[in-house]
Parts: C-alpha cells; sequence; structure tokens
C-alpha cells in the first residue's frame, strides 16, 4: 500500500564496477544504501537478486525535483534555500562518512529535493565503497567528472576527503 522507488543495476555495468574490488568482500549497493539511515538519505527498505541475476533496490519515492536541474533552470525555486540545501547535504554526507563509507559521486545530480525545495536526499551508492585502505588504492577513477578531486583523476590513493572537495565543487 505504497509507492516505492525501485532501481534495477545494469548486471554489465555493476559486474565491470565489481571487478575492480574481487576479492575484497565489498558490500553491495543494497547493503551500503540500508544500513544508513539519516533524514538526508533516501530510504532503502530492501534490496535482493532478480530472477535474471541483477540486483535491485527498494527505496522511498523521492517525488521532487533532483538538485541538478533546479540549478541548471536557475529555478526561483531555489530562493531562500540555498542554504538550508547546503548544510543538508553536508550532513547527509557526514552521515555516509560516519557510517564508514566514501560515497564517491557527490554531485548536484546525486540530491533529489522536495516539490518545494525546501529540503533534499542524497541517492545513490552505486560508486560508494567502504573507507578502508584496501579501497582507497591508486588506479580507481569512478564518479562525475566535473565534480572529482584532483587524486581521484591522477589515480592517486584516495580517503573520505575527495566526497569534501566534490561538496565544495558542487
Amino acid at each position: 500500500d505504497q509507492i516505492v522507488g525501485l532501481k534495477i543495476l545494469d548486471k554489465a555495468k555493476t559486474d565491470f564496477l565489481e571487478a575492480r574490488f574481487r576479492g575484497l568482500n565489498k558490500p553491495t549497493e543494497g547493503e551500503i544504501a540500508s544500513s544508513i539511515q539519516h533524514p538526508y538519505i533516501v530510504v532503502t527498505y530492501s534490496h535482493g537478486i532478480t530472477t535474471n541475476d541483477e540486483q535491485f533496490i527498494v527505496m522511498e519515492f523521492l517525488d521532487g525535483p533532483g538538485l541538478i536541474s533546479l540549478l541548471i533552470g536557475r529555478s526561483k525555486l531555489l530562493d531562500n534555500h540555498r542554504l538550508t540545501l547546503c548544510r543538508q547535504a553536508g550532513a547527509s554526507l557526514e552521515a555516509v562518512h560516519n557510517a564508514g563509507y566514501i560515497h564517491r559521486d557527490i554531485c548536484p545530480r546525486n540530491f533529489v529535493c522536495a516539490k518545494d525545495a525546501s529540503s533534499l536526499k542524497l541517492i545513490d551508492f552505486g560508486l560508494t565503497v567502504p573507507a578502508e585502505k584496501e579501497f582507497m588504492q591508486p588506479g580507481i577513477r569512478t564518479g562525475t567528472p566535473n565534480y572529482m578531486s584532483p587524486e581521484v583523476v591522477r589515480r592517486k590513493p584516495t580517503d573520505q576527503r575527495l566526497d569534501i572537495f566534490s561538496f565544495g565543487v558542487s
């Protein structure tokens, strides 16, 4: 009796990304997303594998515009909400880091706003990894190019600071 969002991950893309972490026991996107509860992070209800061996994630349905579309369109909805949205985005990132992860794709595309743009939620944990040494090795260049930290672009070792850089660029 509830409308939800359903994300079915493309198997080929998921397998390609996961191959970079073979042997490291990386949690799935669904495991990561469901382990982080915060008011400014999309709620993940369940996750699993389809009969076609694809990962799926069932999450709260967010019925508002993406932050990126509001920014590109210079929406008036952002008037008087910019500082609030920045604080909420920062709080969501802090929750990800406190949970022991690196999001690796902090950008306006991964925030969905309420219809009136008075609040937002962080989405998409597809590139997220544990903030542990074996997942922070050089050479893993993932994320949205315009928001990548210099360490990611140059294929250097990374840590949670790469998300802070991306947040600042956003």
